[in-house]
């Protein structure tokens, strides 16, 4: 009776003028990427639209609905529980942390599919709705199966990462492998051989571990409850729009169709620079020199990470005294606890800190918003990641020109230093952030126009026949030619293989005539001489 209750409530009445806007996630895990939809779920209720953001509760640390215009509805746990991750593992290397973070994720995804597919009230409130859109995240499987089941036919799919190559792969799009990096891939401006090597076999390691960890126990279970025939690429083939959290500028540059929009940033510009609270305003008015600020996002607790990773932070920043250092950090324990100007904070005012004058530098995690709202504010960072799509982040703003990114398992008090310097005073650095701020702050289009505008598009037009790639399916043979090539190859090597036994015959041939010739003269000089 409780859960009728909130289904109840789950419903509301359409105006005449608006269009009926479903958001739809299907496990929340991951508090920033609830944050990024919730945003484009306002945006749309902005623009006077009905819009339901619908979640279901999975994980303890991602408990907010991430809206404040569009209505939210929190599906409760219904006959399964989760624990949360051990946040523990996130210092541990990327590959590792990635691996466990996936099999959590895995897990949990299919353990709250299997609850809402087998509930037959949901899925007849939803349809219910009559609801003209939909937008999920594309690697919600679950999701797409609800608004497929519940009958609505018009969606667009949302990233709260970078373009992914699961999308581009399932638009039919090239992949640059060894060209555009990858979670965990490291490439230099110029790949070198190892490296694009190194790339191409993670992404197959990579898909291996997807299709085991998340989407291959997550499809089966879909195909059994409802339908057998469940592909996740042609769902997110048939989306409308891509909706992708990154400014375009700060993207990795690579083909795209124009069923992708960039649709990220976090408007810092926008936003209102609030005075700083009388503690840490006292911390930046004592900086001779100027701050740092420190933080590695909400996460991974920094009060967890290594003792060698805090003893580099912390030896690195002994060495600027004329710097104050302003860290995010959860405890207070005795790390840095003699350092006089390292200053530990459970909460700072990122925001206004990174639009204080007195900023020098930014060191991060490398979490897509904080890369974002460094890069709209123009300051300069040192990107540490630590797990997750964030080696990425950083690589996307390192190709700028605008981040250092540092690996977490090698960095020393040393090397940590030499980069900050550089991050602090080198001036070609520095040009580049303003003008990468510039860029952002300054194109004609804004995220919220763009994004709703296509939405509103999107409902009355059949835009993804229009937009649908005829290169998507093609095959990997005939998309790129192969086929083509293999025949133009199998012709040269057919003219090559007759143009060698040709002139091997014609060669043989000469030579016989010339032997002939050759032994009908040495007869003649024979006879000849027996005559004389």
């Amino acid at each position: 009776m409780q859960f009728r209750s909130a289904l109840i409530l789950f419903s509301f009445v359409t105006s005449t003028y608006a269009y009926n806007i479903l958001f739809y996630n299907a496990a929340r895990i991951g508090q920033s990427h609830v944050f990024y939809v919730g945003r484009l779920a306002d945006w749309l209720s902005e623009a006077g639209h009905n819009v339901t953001f619908y979640q279901q509760d999975v994980a303890k640390s991602s408990n907010k609905v991430g809206v404040k215009l569009a209505r939210a509805y929190v599906r409760p746990q219904i006959n399964f529980t989760i624990e949360d991750f051990d946040q523990d593992e996130f210092w541990t290397a990327n590959r590792d942390a990635n691996l466990k973070f996936l099999q959590f994720f895995g897990n949990s995804q299919n353990k709250a599919c299997v609850s809402q597919l087998n509930d037959d009230q949901l899925i007849a409130q939803i349809k219910s709705e009559k609801y003209d859109f939909a937008v999920v995240e594309y690697f919600d499987c679950c999701a797409y199966a609800i608004i497929e089941k519940a009958g609505i036919k018009k969606y667009g799919t949302a990233s709260a990462l970078m373009l992914n190559k699961l999308i581009s792969d399932s638009l039919g799009l090239p992949l640059g492998l060894g060209v555009i990096p990858n979670w965990n891939d490291d490439l230099s401006p110029q790949p070198t051989f190892s490296q694009r090597l190194h790339a191409l076999i993670g992404h197959y390691t990579g898909t291996f571990i997807y299709s085991k960890y998340i989407f291959g126990p997550l499809i089966k279970t879909i195909k059994q409850l409802h339908n057998p025939n469940f592909d996740i690429k042609h769902h997110i083939s048939q989306s409308s729009y891509i909706f992708v959290n990154s400014d375009e500028h700060l993207a990795l540059q690579q083909p795209i169709t124009s069923k992708i929009l960039y649709v990220g940033g976090t408007d810092a510009k926008q936003k209102p620079i609030k005075a700083l609270n009388h503690d840490i305003q006292k911390i930046v008015d004592s900086a001779e020199e100027g701050v740092v600020l420190v933080s590695f996002g909400t996460v991974a607790k920094a009060s967890e990470m290594p003792k060698q990773l805090s003893d580099a932070l912390v030896d690195t920043f002994k060495t600027y005294p004329k710097i104050n250092f302003i860290w995010k950090y959860e405890v207070e324990d005795t790390v840095g606890a003699n350092v006089t100007n390292l200053f530990k904070r459970p909460w700072v005012p990122q925001h206004d800190l990174l639009g204080n004058k007195k900023i020098l530098a930014f060191i991060t995690h490398g979490g897509l918003n904080s890369i974002s709202e460094t890069a709209e504010m123009g300051v300069p960072t040192v990107c540490i990641p630590v797990f997750g799509d964030q080696p990425l982040n950083c690589q996307a703003a390192q190709a700028h020109g605008i981040s250092i990114m540092m690996d977490k398992a090698t960095l020393t008090a040393e090397t940590l230093k030499k980069t900050l310097d550089t991050v602090m005073h080198d001036q070609s650095m520095r040009k580049k952030v303003k003008q990468m701020a510039d860029l952002i702050n300054h194109k004609p289009i804004p995220s919220k126009e763009r994004f709703v505008k296509h939405v509103e598009h999107a409902i009355r037009f059949n835009v993804n026949e229009a937009l649908d790639m005829a290169a998507r399916s093609q095959g990997f043979v005939r998309g790129y030619n192969l086929d083509f090539i293999a025949a133009q190859l199998a012709v040269l090597a057919t003219v090559l293989i007759v143009f060698y036994y040709s002139t091997k015959l014609t060669i043989r041939m000469l030579m016989k005539i010339v032997y002939k010739l050759y032994d009908m003269s040495t007869s003649r000089v024979g006879l000849q001489k027996k005559i004389d």
